[in-house]
């Protein structure tokens, strides 16, 4: 049951930010197809980070040191995105 609910607060999760950053884009005049791409692109690039940095510290390994600049980057940049009306 709680694996349940958490999927379904995920899954609104990634539709609010969806919306949220593509509602952003589109009002900075960006077209409608490519402002639907942003938030996909970024939280893929997000995702993809934290998981070979998870598989890497799993293996003993310690992440480059561009993984840290690209977490920080798209997360700092969808929070700016999920946020901006309110700023």
């Amino acid at each position: 049951m709680l694996t349940k609910a958490l999927g379904a607060v995920a899954v609104l999760a990634l539709v609010f930010t969806a919306v949220n950053i593509t509602l952003f884009a589109r009002s900075r005049g960006v077209p409608l197809g490519i402002a639907a791409l942003l938030d996909p692109i970024l939280s893929l690039a997000l995702a993809s980070v934290l998981f070979a940095d998870a598989r890497l510290a799993s293996w003993g390994e310690r992440p480059p040191h561009g993984s840290a600049i690209l977490r920080w980057f798209t997360g700092t940049a969808a929070t700016l995105m999920n946020r901006w009306e309110s700023i």
